[in-house]
């Protein structure tokens, strides 16, 4: 599948939470691979999911427009909608940020490990 993506996703673990029009209830889901176009999402009630409904990421309270693009047994692909790509592209950005910086911080011992 991967083949078919315009853009890699990156695996993660994510917990998330799923709106669904016309009710009050989210439904906790996780995130198990990201990318400014789309994601994988993995829930108990995937079954009962509609096409068209809204995410919000992690610790966000900001909801993320989306659509199932493809159903599998332990959960389901989504593509992000066009407004919600640039959000997206600046978590990834910043999480790889932090990783880095986490990376340069344990450098310096690790080159002593040799």
């Amino acid at each position: 599948m991967s083949d078919r993506r315009r853009v890699q996703r990156q695996p993660c673990d994510l917990a998330a939470r799923i709106f669904i029009p016309q009710s009050s209830d989210a439904i906790p889901c996780a995130i198990t691979d990201i990318s400014s176009y789309g994601s994988f999402v993995r829930t108990s009630a995937h079954s009962l999911i509609p096409a068209n409904f809204d995410l919000s990421i992690g610790l966000s309270s900001t909801p993320r427009a989306c659509r199932i693009a493809r159903r599998e047994a332990d959960g389901f692909g989504v593509e992000f909608l066009d407004p919600v790509r640039h959000e997206v592209e600046e978590i990834l950005a910043e999480t790889a940020f932090k990783e880095e910086l986490l990376f340069e911080a344990l450098s310096p011992a690790l080159d002593g490990e040799v």
